[in-house]
C-alpha cells in the first residue's frame, strides 16, 4: 500500500471535503469546493466532492448523530472541547440574524439555536433519532453549506492545533461520512477501516487554513518536526498515529 494523504479543509474547523492524493502535486482548492477528479494515473490526483446534501436547506439528523455518538465516545481525546457545526453563506448579502433552525418533522419539532455567525450544536434525541428527523432552517436551497465542524480546546494561541482536536475531528469526520463506503470508492486496501483509518500508519491527513503558511511545526516538549505544507501553501500533512505525539501535542503555524 503505498503513502495515502487525505484531506480536511480546517480553517480551524473541517469542512467536509476529502480529497485522495496519489500524486505529489495538488488540485485542490481552498476554499473548500473541489474539482471534478481527472483521470486517474500513477501521478494524478483523485478529487472527490462529498456533501450528502439532498437539499441545501435542510440535512437528515441521522447524518449528524453518527459524528455526535463517536465525539462522545471519544471524548477523551479533547475533553475540553464542544462539539459545534457551522453554516457558511454561499452568496453575499444572506442575513444570518434572520436564521432559524429546528430539528423536526411532520409531528415533532425542537428549535435550535443558532449563533450570529452560523454556529450551532445539536443534541443526542433519541426521539428525533426514532422520528427520522431532519435538521432544517428557513432559507431557501443553496445559500448555505452545513458541511463544517469545529473541534478545538479553548485557550489555544490563534496559531496553534491540538493533535488530540484534531485527531477527535477526523474520527467524527469518517463517522459522520460514512468512511465503509467511501474507502471502497477511493480504493483503499482491506486493512483501512473507519477504526483505524485516522491513526493509520500508511495515512497522513491533510488540515487546510485559510491563509498561506509559512511552516508548520509539531511540538511537544523538546521534540520538534516540521511538517510538509501542500504546494498551494494552504494545508499541513500531518500522521495523526504518530507515538511520539500524545493528544497535547501541538502544532505551531506561521503564516505568511
Amino acid at each position: 500500500m503505498r503513502m495515502k494523504f487525505i484531506s480536511i479543509y480546517h480553517y480551524g474547523i473541517a469542512a467536509i471535503v476529502l480529497c485522495l492524493f496519489s500524486g505529489a502535486s495538488s488540485a485542490v482548492v481552498p476554499n473548500g469546493i473541489a474539482t471534478s477528479p481527472p483521470r486517474h494515473t500513477e501521478k494524478s490526483i483523485q478529487t472527490i466532492a462529498i456533501s450528502g446534501l439532498r437539499d441545501q436547506d435542510w440535512r437528515s439528523y441521522k447524518y449528524f448523530l453518527r459524528g455526535i455518538k463517536v465525539f462522545e465516545e471519544l471524548h477523551s481525546l479533547a475533553p475540553k472541547t464542544d462539539l459545534t457545526f457551522i453554516l457558511r453563506p454561499q452568496v453575499d448579502g444572506v442575513d444570518l440574524g434572520k436564521l432559524t433552525m429546528a430539528l423536526e418533522n411532520d409531528d415533532f419539532r425542537r428549535p435550535i439555536s443558532v449563533s450570529a455567525d452560523g454556529i450551532f450544536k445539536l443534541p443526542n434525541d433519541p426521539i428525533a433519532a426514532e422520528k427520522n428527523a431532519e435538521v432544517s432552517i428557513n432559507q431557501k436551497r443553496n445559500l448555505f453549506k452545513w458541511n463544517f465542524l469545529a473541534i478545538r480546546t479553548p485557550g489555544l494561541a490563534a496559531n496553534e492545533r491540538r493533535i488530540g482536536d484534531l485527531r477527535l475531528t477526523c474520527e467524527v469526520y469518517v463517522a459522520m461520512e460514512k468512511w465503509a463506503k467511501i474507502r471502497i470508492e477511493f480504493g483503499l486496501t482491506d486493512e483501512v477501516f473507519s477504526s483505524n483509518v485516522c491513526q493509520h500508519e500508511k495515512i497522513f491527513w491533510t488540515f487546510y487554513e485559510p491563509q498561506i503558511l509559512k511552516s508548520a511545526t509539531i511540538v511537544n516538549g523538546t521534540y520538534r518536526r516540521e511538517l510538509d505544507l501542500t504546494p498551494d501553501g494552504f494545508g499541513f500533512s500531518v500522521f495523526l498515529g504518530a507515538p511520539l505525539m500524545d493528544n497535547d501535542s501541538v502544532i505551531v503555524l506561521k503564516f505568511e
